[in-house]
Parts: structure tokens; C-alpha cells; sequence
């Protein structure tokens, strides 16, 4: 599982949007409850759902109050035509009308009170490049330097639309990759 965390981080750190993450309840390492909820650090907005045996049932109604679970499917859920579908067709549209579409935007991570972050800020500012804001000692913020490998001990960490982590970065290269240069 840590296969498939890396890689939503990977998508998260690219600017990718996830829109639906499906995980089996059953699952080798960790269940898909335990899954989903480490998934919904790194795509709050995503919808989530839990795949089940009857068996398992009980677990997917806790689901939905521990990590807000969208929806849950038994297994096995043949004809797909009939019940998976049409449940992934609702939570896609759910998804896209949601307030959780970002535009695309630069994250910046620094230190609150550092000089270095605040040019970052005012020149992304200045030239009106989107950006937000994460102080390097809040949850998100640890997130986003542990997504891009970093260690939080050269700030700020300047990451792009395109997901490419900029540690750091001067004034020239920072220009060049929001293309400004």
C-alpha cells in the first residue's frame, strides 16, 4: 500500500487532481479503510470508496463516519453496467461540481517569519502568479516537504502548477518555471 500512497503523493506533488479512489477492504498490508484515510490527507476532495464482502459490511458503515466514505460496493458487483457505473458516473459529477476543484496555483512552504519566503510571496505576488501559502510547521505544509522529499531545513520550498518542487529558488529560475522568463 505504501506503493499505491507514494504514488497519489507523486500525482498530489504534479498538480494532478484525483477525483475517486476506490480501495478493497481486504487489502495485504493495511485495510482499505486505513488506506482511505491516509488517501484523504493527500486528496481531501477526492470521493472514496470502499469495495466489501457482506461480511465486511459493518466496517464500511463505520467508514462512512471515520473518513466520510461516499459510498461503499459489495462484492462482487457484476454487471459493472448496473452497479459500479453508474455509482462512479454520480460520485465523478458530485466531484466536479464540488469546491474542491483547485485552480492551478504555485504552493509555497516556508518559515512564517523568514525574509526568504516573504520575497518569494511578495514577487509570486507582484507579478500576479496564484500561489498559497503553507507554513513549514503545519500538517499541510509537513505534507507538502515530505511529498516533494524535503526536509523542511532549506525553506522556502516553492512547488509549481506542473508539481516540480523548486528548493530555495532565486529570483531568475523562480521566474522561469512560472513562465515569466
Amino acid at each position: 500500500m505504501d506503493a499505491a500512497l507514494d504514488a497519489l503523493k507523486e500525482l498530489k506533488l504534479r498538480g494532478d487532481q484525483v477525483a475517486v479512489i476506490l480501495a478493497d477492504y481486504r487489502m495485504p498490508q493495511m485495510n482499505g479503510i486505513e488506506f482511505l484515510e491516509q488517501a484523504l490527507d493527500v486528496y481531501p476532495g477526492a470521493r472514496r470508496v470502499l469495495l466489501t464482502a457482506y461480511a465486511d459490511t459493518n466496517a464500511a458503515i463505520d467508514a462512512i463516519n471515520v473518513i466520510d466514505l461516499d459510498h461503499y460496493l459489495l462484492k462482487p458487483w457484476d454487471p459493472p453496467e448496473e452497479k459500479l457505473y453508474p455509482v462512479l458516473d454520480d460520485l465523478l459529477d458530485a466531484w466536479r461540481t464540488s469546491d474542491y476543484r483547485p485552480v492551478p496555483t504555485c504552493k509555497v512552504v516556508g518559515h512564517r517569519w523568514s525574509a526568504r519566503s516573504s520575497d518569494v510571496r511578495e514577487f509570486l505576488a507582484r507579478n500576479q502568479v496564484p500561489y498559497r501559502w503553507y507554513s513549514s510547521d503545519t500538517p499541510e505544509g509537513q505534507r507538502l516537504l515530505s511529498a516533494a522529499g524535503q526536509d523542511g531545513e532549506r525553506l522556502p520550498l516553492v512547488i509549481t502548477p506542473d508539481g516540480t518542487p523548486l528548493v530555495e529558488p532565486d529570483g531568475p529560475a523562480l521566474a522561469a518555471r512560472v513562465g515569466l522568463a
